[in-house]
């Protein structure tokens, strides 16, 4: 039997098409130079920060990528941030993350949500990843075959040392990373929990492999949506009561980890 094609990782080998040639690509069709973004990025699986960005911070709106998924710049306390919700899974969200790579970004910070494997992990409960288990394709196009993807350690300290120091609750652990939401499957779940999996979802692994490939820092804070702890997929699980699990809580506090906390 050949290889299989998607382990068959090659570093010496270039791309045909690279993030650059899109952005060559929309400022020739646009007719504007490419925007200036800033070293710190946030990218967020919650489309409607925008409206709360847009209200709080009034930002500058560039459309240069895609309508639907603009860049917001604005300053946020004592520190400029770019804003991108950059599409749900790893080779949509992969693919913004190289755009803003090649327009400047240097720092990421992730917020979304995520699947709860185990019962312990409630809705609404915090949680950092400390690696990525690598169940999607996106991630072997950018680092050799190996279980895990990491965040940058220390990104990812700046992140548990703030959450510590304000007393907000979060839980750490591996995040399981698959593109098949439908085959999440109950075997592969219990043997993964086993391993030190607390939830699951679409991105992370991808996100994080990107980043190293590209030599910037990234880390990433999820909160427990739905729940798949019991053996079947629950939308509205048992929740814990804490302000901290919205949406513009979390973007609040990738402003201030941003800011040195």
């Amino acid at each position: 039997m050949d290889a299989v094609e998607l382990i068959c990782f090659d570093t010496t080998d270039k791309p045909v098409f690279k993030a650059r040639d899109f952005i060559s690509y929309q400022s020739k069709k646009k007719g504007v130079t490419p925007p200036l973004i800033h070293n710190q990025v946030i990218l967020s699986f919650f489309p409607s920060l925008y409206h709360t960005i847009k209200r709080n911070y009034k930002p500058e709106i560039i459309d240069f990528l895609n309508r639907s998924h603009p860049i917001y710049n604005f300053t946020a306390g004592t520190v400029d941030v770019s804003f991108i919700s950059p599409g749900f899974g790893a080779p949509l969200s992969a693919a913004f993350l190289e755009l803003m790579i090649d327009l400047g970004g240097r720092e990421f910070i992730v917020i979304g949500t995520a699947g709860s494997l185990i019962p312990s992990v409630k809705r609404n409960e915090l949680l950092v990843p400390c690696k990525a288990l690598r169940d999607e394709g996106t991630s072997f196009h950018y680092a050799k075959p190996s279980r895990h993807t990491f965040p940058d350690e220390h990104e990812r300290k700046k992140m548990t040392e703030y959450l510590i120091n304000h007393d907000i609750p979060f839980k750490e652990g591996i995040v399981w990373t698959c593109d098949g939401i439908y085959r999440e499957t109950h075997n592969k779940m219990i043997r993964l929990v086993r391993e030190g999996c607390i939830c699951v979802d679409m991105e992370s692994a991808a996100l994080f492999a990107v980043a190293a490939y590209h030599n910037v820092s990234i880390t990433s804070l999820l909160v427990a949506a739905d729940s798949l702890a019991s053996g079947a997929w629950n939308p509205e699980p048992p929740a814990v009561s804490s302000k901290y699990g919205s949406a513009a809580e979390m973007l609040n506090i990738a402003i201030d980890v941003l800011q040195g906390g």
